[in-house]
């Protein structure tokens, strides 16, 4: 599969603006803000492997959170709400449309896991 050499200078910058907005991360902080969390047969859940994501998947990721960079206290606009044991959609607009790999699931978007584990409308 080839991939789009313009993608590179997208996610550098998305990166760049969102690491200014938050100087005290450090970079594997971001990306491991960015990536999917799967969850464990424990009923927790861990960051996802950033090796295995494709960069479209974090570059969605970087956008949402700079399109809303401080909208949210909850979750910093990542729409991910970490809870020490589990990872979850926030309630902000980034939790809808944030990525999580669930177990048996699959990837699903915060809005689907709000609907189908959580047993809640969005």
């Amino acid at each position: 599969m080839a991939r789009d050499p313009a993608r590179i200078d997208r996610i550098l910058w998305l990166l760049t603006k969102h690491w200014r907005a938050n100087p005290d991360l450090r970079l594997g902080q971001i990306i491991g803000n960015f990536t999917p969390r799967v969850r464990t047969s424990v009923g927790g859940a861990e960051p996802g492997d950033p090796y295995y994501v494709e960069d479209d998947v974090i570059e969605a990721a970087l956008r949402r959170a700079c399109k809303h960079p401080s909208s949210c206290t909850r979750c910093g606009g990542t729409g991910v709400i970490d809870t020490g044991n589990n990872d979850l959609p926030c309630d902000c607009p980034a939790g809808d449309t944030a990525v999580f790999n669930v177990c048996g699931e699959g990837q699903l978007t915060g809005a689907e896991m709000k609907r189908r584990l959580l047993g809640r409308r969005t």
